[in-house]
């Protein structure tokens, strides 16, 4: 999952899983941080080897001093064997664009 923000001041991005923090665990949770171009910046969430636990509301939260937004996706994760598809599907990006932060 990602989301990309735009603010000034520059936002502090923070993920939430069931409305706890989600910190970066070794070999399970990753988030890293990135510049996306034209003032904009991101995080992403990557969750490794992804079993039913990880089923769950996902949230990004962007706040600075001015303002603060917030997107949730919901990962479903299903018991039973994966199978490797054919075609790997090419989905849409999970979270909408947020719109800016105060500021240009």
């Amino acid at each position: 999952m990602k989301c990309e923000v735009k603010g000034r001041p520059i936002p502090k991005i923070r993920w939430y899983k069931n409305e706890a923090p989600l910190e970066p665990e070794r070999g399970k949770v990753d988030v890293r941080k990135y510049n996306s171009g034209y003032g904009k910046i991101g995080s992403r969430l990557r969750i490794l080897h992804v079993d039913i636990h990880d089923t769950g509301y996902y949230k990004c939260e962007a706040t600075n001093d001015k303002h603060s937004v917030e997107t949730t996706g919901i990962l479903m994760v299903k018991a039973g064997r994966m199978q490797s598809p054919s075609i790997i599907p090419n989905f849409p990006p999970p979270f909408p664009h947020f719109p800016a932060l105060g500021g240009r």
